[in-house]
């Protein structure tokens, strides 16, 4: 517990990524579980947004043969859905995601026909599409309920879950994506692998030894990002030398 700010931290978080695909970073946490964990007798929890790539599915093939597998449907993308898809309701949108609290599907069908039946004196086309938007919301609350169920209604020895990983991207997210930056794939391949590498705790040292075992054990991204980030380091230290060289060799003149 993190009592500052009065919330929950994860213990040695490990970060995995990749520029190539999903796949590829979900092979690396595979790879990295089945060589640390014995996870027969472990409760294996996980939770995503849902996007393309980061279904339930893909994180059951991860975690290998665990004990017991819970995925969660991550409450912030479900509220954030909620919001856009009843946008023009802000009141029933609010009692919506009190139904999902409640983990009540029975409220959910009935709060979407009291949605509907609000819809009057509007003309027929923006009825139609606020018909579509309830539509869309119920069907994707039905596809993922069985994810949204609260950690508590689950019958788990543990009571608590991963929370929102939506934070966990921001070093990401902050160097790469601000000011409209562009890369190239070997340029952000480099960056992110740096960037990992610093959430990691292997970044400092990386930097500050040679390219030994240790660096060559970190993988192919990471040690090319390494050895560019090395070579920069030595680059700049021969140019300070040269420099100080130079106002050397000018001071004896004078």
């Amino acid at each position: 517990m993190n009592r500052e700010k009065k919330r929950h931290t994860l213990i040695n978080p490990i970060v995995f990524s990749s520029v190539e695909s999903s796949q590829d970073a979900f092979k690396q946490a595979a790879h990295y579980l089945n060589q640390v964990y014995n996870l027969k007798d472990t409760i294996v929890v996980t939770n995503s947004d849902g996007g393309s790539g980061y279904e339930a599915d893909k994180f059951e093939s991860m975690d290998g043969y665990s004990k017991q597998h819970e995925h969660f449907r991550d409450l912030f993308h479900v509220h954030k859905k909620i919001k856009e898809r009843l946008s023009f309701d802000k009141p029933m949108a609010k009692q919506v995601e009190k139904a999902i609290y409640q983990y009540d599907w029975d409220r959910i069908e009935t709060l979407c026909a009291t949605i509907e039946s609000r819809l009057i004196d509007l003309p027929e086309v923006i009825i139609e599409d606020r018909l579509e938007q309830i539509r869309k919301l119920k069907n994707y609350l039905s596809r993922n309920w069985v994810y949204i169920k609260p950690f508590k209604k689950r019958e788990l020895s543990i009571d608590r879950g991963t929370g929102a990983g939506e934070t966990g991207h921001r070093l990401y997210t902050y160097r790469m994506k601000r000011q409209g930056r562009s890369w190239t794939k070997k340029g952000a391949s480099h960056v992110v692998a740096i960037l990992t590498a610093e959430k990691n705790g292997l970044l400092q040292t990386a930097l500050t030894a040679e390219i030994t075992d240790k660096v060559e054990s970190l993988g192919e991204e990471i040690k090319g990002a390494v050895r560019q980030a090395l070579k920069k380091i030595d680059s700049t230290a021969k140019q300070s030398k040269r420099v100080l060289s130079s106002i050397m060799v000018r001071k004896a003149a004078l």
